[in-house]
């Protein structure tokens, strides 16, 4: 058995599950999207550390480490606005 932590960025990423036994799969979950802004980021990646113990409780225990490194990518996350409730075209021809 192993209990799994990160060492940093936990107010934006987690990771999941947290306990697990021999050959687990690990996913890292997005837990705020907001301070993944593309625009609103200095850095554009961001470095995570996965921390596998035996024990939760016991940081003096051996560990091992993984670093898992996420590129944040810009998209389109604004849709387009037009000045105009309402608009009229014509053509001529």
């Amino acid at each position: 058995r192993f209990h799994l932590s990160l060492a940093s960025h936990t107010d934006v990423f987690a990771v999941e599950p947290v306990r697990g036994s021999g050959s687990s799969p690990v996913t890292i979950r997005v837990r705020d999207p907001t301070k993944l802004d593309y625009e609103t980021l200095k850095e554009k990646e961001i470095e995570l550390t996965v921390v596998a113990r035996r024990s939760e409780e016991d940081e003096d225990e051996e560990e091992a480490k993984s670093v898992v490194v996420v590129k944040i990518k810009d998209a389109n996350d604004h849709p387009p606005t037009w000045p105009w409730e309402h608009w009229k075209v014509s053509a001529d021809g």
